[in-house]
């Protein structure tokens, strides 16, 4: 009798360690609340309005914190580049990136993550730990010569990766949209098989999917609008049309698409 009763427990102790662990699996899964729809979309002055908006903020900086002012420059395959301005010193630290899309500060450093659309597409996950430890970009001289500009736009980008650590990259597999923090993780919006995701780089620097946000395929041109510590907005589409937004508040993603009518475009 005891000896069934021993077997018994040592069958319930697994069962609770399987319920367990599912349940523990299924809190990292389903994290996020979404939210997918469209909308119609009635006149241009809805699209007029929205376009003021995104002016209005994106005059805003990349990013900024109490030391840095951070931009970013893009020139598709020609290169792009993040550059940390020292608010104190004034000087201005760079490293190549093609082409940053959203920056964070995670566990003390700055986390950069890129995505050019081009050909196949690539995208890649940089870390900077001390901005200074970059180069200072220092401008050539202007050529002076007849019917040829100062610069080529490639000759103003900096190439040097002294300073940065890469995380992660990938090329024609998975492309980054951007990456947001929430409770002290770092997830990233992604597209993959034209299909669109939430995920995690896992602790063996590969790109875990953890859930679907969209069975289509979402890009911008526009720059991610921060609207608060967990709050960020960012329009869809080419800069002539705005085609939705994608907007995270907390742990709920609101993915709405606009409806046109015909005669519109």
């Amino acid at each position: 009798m005891n000896k069934e009763l021993n077997l018994n427990n040592k069958y319930l102790y697994f069962i609770v360690i399987f319920i367990l662990s599912f349940s523990s699996n299924s809190q990292e899964i389903f994290v996020f609340n979404i939210l997918e729809r469209e909308v119609s979309y009635k006149s241009l002055e809805y699209l007029l309005d929205d376009f003021i908006l995104y002016r209005k903020i994106s005059k805003e900086p990349f990013y900024s914190d109490e030391q840095y002012l951070v931009r970013k420059t893009c020139c598709g395959e020609w290169g792009g580049a993040i550059w940390f301005k020292n608010k104190r010193t004034g000087i201005e630290y760079s490293c190549a990136a093609t082409c940053p899309k959203s920056i964070s500060k995670y566990q003390g450093k700055y986390i950069v993550s890129t995505s050019l659309n081009h050909g196949s597409g690539s995208s890649s996950i940089l870390e900077i730990v001390a901005p200074e430890k970059m180069e200072v970009f220092v401008k050539p001289k202007p050529r002076n010569e007849i019917f040829k500009p100062p610069y080529y736009i490639w000759e103003i980008q900096p190439k040097s990766q002294k300073g940065v650590k890469e995380l992660w990259s990938d090329y024609g597999g998975v492309m980054i949209y951007f990456s947001f923090l929430y409770k002290e993780k770092l997830y990233h919006i992604v597209e993959k098989d034209g299909k669109t995701y939430i995920a995690i780089l896992n602790e063996e620097k590969q790109m875990k999917i953890l859930d679907k946000i969209s069975d289509k395929r979402i890009w911008s041109h526009y720059d991610l609008i921060r609207l608060g510590d967990n709050h960020i907005f960012q329009f869809l589409g080419q800069r002539s049309v705005i085609k939705g937004y994608i907007e995270i508040i907390d742990n709920n993603v609101n993915l709405v698409w606009y409806s046109f009518p015909k005669r519109m475009y």
